[in-house]
């Protein structure tokens, strides 16, 4: 009786080394290896470029049919600067427009941050227009001289894209009237533009 339990226990040892054996064929083969692998990594910064976009600017002449003694003057742009050159408004109404294109070429978004303005005694500004007696230097975003002013509120750039400004020069006098002789030199703008 002793040899058949010692068989029954070497059967059952025998049995279970088997089943063991085959759960663990059986694990294996139900088992997938995955990889995960990446290409080259860059880690490269976004680019700032804004600036204007360079050329030669002939100006919209506006006011009456007349032209006598309007003389709208050529404004050169380089990347950073416009300079127009002498202007000459005698009656009331005339006006001189400047279409300007700031350009960003980068890829972070640009915002007008702060418009300084550079002015001859006597004359004053609020925003970006200046006045001088009865002439009026405005820089806006419409090609209208009674269109918005550029405000640091109004004038974003998205990178990649362009923004069309315009700058403006009229005698505000009543259309018709021909104004005393006044020469205002050096009035200009800085346009400070930030991160949006």
């Amino acid at each position: 009786m002793r040899n058949k339990y010692v068989s029954t226990s070497l059967f059952v040892c025998a049995f279970g080394l088997l089943l063991v054996v085959a759960v663990a064929v059986a694990y294996a083969a139900l088992t997938s290896t995955l990889t995960i692998t990446t290409s080259q990594m860059t880690q490269q910064a976004l680019t700032w470029s804004v600036a204007l976009v360079p050329g030669t600017l002939t100006a919209t002449e506006g006011g009456d049919a007349s032209t006598t003694g309007r003389v709208c003057g050529t404004a050169t742009v380089t990347t950073t600067s416009i300079t127009v050159a002498d202007t000459t408004l005698s009656k009331g109404q005339d006006s001189c427009m400047y279409t300007f294109v700031v350009r960003n070429a980068g890829d972070i978004s640009a915002k007008l941050g702060t418009i300084n303005t550079t002015k001859p005694s006597g004359c004053t500004s609020s925003g970006s227009t200046i006045t001088c007696g009865t002439i009026q230097y405005k820089i806006t975003t419409t090609n209208s001289f009674s269109g918005t002013a550029v405000s640091t509120s109004n004038v974003t750039v998205a990178g990649g894209a362009d923004k069309t400004l315009y700058l403006h020069v009229k005698n505000t006098a009543a259309s018709g009237t021909t104004s005393t002789t006044a020469e205002y030199s050096n009035v200009g703008y800085t346009l400070v533009f930030n991160q949006n």
